[in-house]
């Protein structure tokens, strides 16, 4: 897990982002790197709709955010809450849970641009599972992408169309392991839909016992907030209004070409070895790249804001391919720890509840809560592919089994 002072020394100095994340962990314990991804998604709505960045084909400036962290102890629905307040003070389109896709769809008709806050993801992930809320995960992999949308209506006489041209929508997402893992398919991590989560898999580092938090930071940040969607900065005074509509990305500099060429062929490296069920996730990461590059130039150039020609710099590169490094680690790390059917799900408990040193069939029973003839199923699994060994011991009766040593 990147420590939390990684995290801050990769934010460069002097953005509304920077500014943010200490904000934020000024207020809460949570990992700092959860206020990095749910402050990039607010910048997102700052971003005109038509702002793009020219890379092989147009990419747009809107991200899905994936917070995984244990329920309570990670601070998951504190981080969010702390954008969400200052999203609403800053009058930002923050959406409500649709519901079904059909409410989606009407949401995004009234709101092409607008970014949607959940505090438990999982809740979604259970009610998508068969039911009524399929559909959307499919329309949401479509709409991650910018492709226009749209539904069918049947009114008392004729059937209507109601279609969204430039969807724009941002997602922050928390959700604890366990309903990652209970609620998700392999579909869903291979076919794209989970894949295109920038996702953060972390844990507290610290603990205090009184939050500070200070409402006039919040009332700044919020300002600050308002201004960039306006063209404007209040720390800057060399745009006072948005004398002409932001321009599109002009692309990128040499320099910050040179770093994305460089950290591609180290993330190919990393796929080939990943687990396959995040293979995906790893692999989308480029594109994840190049989308907070951009965001993070547009916080970093005022004249980007104002209407004037724009690249993504060398220095947003930098910051990004570290953020995406991040990803890139909690991709690995949960496709090495979820299971996502019943099987794999008991190997495992059983995996779990085995020691280096010796352990008994009733001490793994216990601890994995499983009965003794599928906890003998699954062992003989392990024992046959490796992970564990059968093992005496001197003047006990029985069977023992333990993990191997670690050389």
């Amino acid at each position: 897990m990147v420590s939390e002072k990684e995290v801050v020394a990769a934010l460069p100095r002097g953005g509304w982002l920077y500014d943010y994340v200490k904000h934020a962990a000024s207020c809460t314990d949570a990992h700092v790197v959860f206020h990095v991804g749910v402050g990039l998604a607010m910048l997102t709505q700052t971003i005109p709709s038509d702002v793009s960045i020219p890379w092989g084909q147009s990419t747009y400036a809107n991200l899905y955010v994936l917070l995984v962290g244990d329920s309570t102890e990670s601070r998951k629905s504190e981080s969010i809450k702390i954008g969400r307040l200052i999203l609403e003070e800053a009058g930002a389109p923050v959406g409500e849970d649709p519901g079904s896709w059909e409410g989606l769809i009407d949401s995004l008709r009234e709101k092409p641009q607008q970014i949607v806050l959940y505090s438990e993801f999982g809740a979604v992930l259970a009610n998508s599972e068969g039911g009524y809320l399929l559909p959307l995960k499919t329309h949401l992999t479509g709409i991650y992408d910018c492709a226009p949308v749209g539904r069918r209506t049947v009114g008392s006489r004729r059937l209507g169309l109601v279609q969204v041209q430039h969807p724009r929508l941002t997602l922050v997402a928390g959700c604890a392991p366990g309903y990652l893992e209970r609620h998700t398919e392999e579909v869903d991590w291979v076919a794209g839909y989970l894949a295109r989560f920038l996702t953060f898999r972390a844990e507290r580092q610290r603990t205090y016992d009184a939050p500070r938090i200070s409402p006039a930071e919040r009332a700044r940040l919020a300002v600050r907030l308002r201004a960039y969607a306006q063209g404007w900065d209040t720390n800057e005074d060399l745009f006072t209004d948005r004398s002409a509509p932001p321009k599109p990305c002009a692309g990128v500099t040499p320099a910050a070409e040179r770093l994305w060429n460089e950290w591609t062929k180290e993330n190919d490296a990393i796929k080939v070895g990943a687990p396959d069920l995040t293979r995906a996730a790893i692999g989308r990461a480029a594109a994840m790249a190049r989308k907070i590059a951009a965001i993070i130039s547009w916080d970093l150039l005022p004249e980007a804001r104002a209407g004037y020609e724009w690249k993504v710099t060398e220095t947003a590169m930098e910051s990004a391919l570290k953020i995406i490094r991040w990803h890139v680690d909690s991709a690995v790390e949960i496709g090495h720890t979820i299971a996502n059917d019943d099987a794999m799900r008991d190997r495992r408990k059983i995996l779990a509840a085995v020691r280096t040193d010796p352990t008994s069939m009733g001490e793994i029973i216990r601890k994995a809560r499983v009965l003794k003839r599928r906890a003998r199923e699954i062992l003989e699994t392990l024992i046959e592919e490796g992970s564990i060994r059968v093992i005496s011991v001197e003047g006990v009766r029985g069977a023992f089994y333990a993990r191997p040593p670690i050389c």
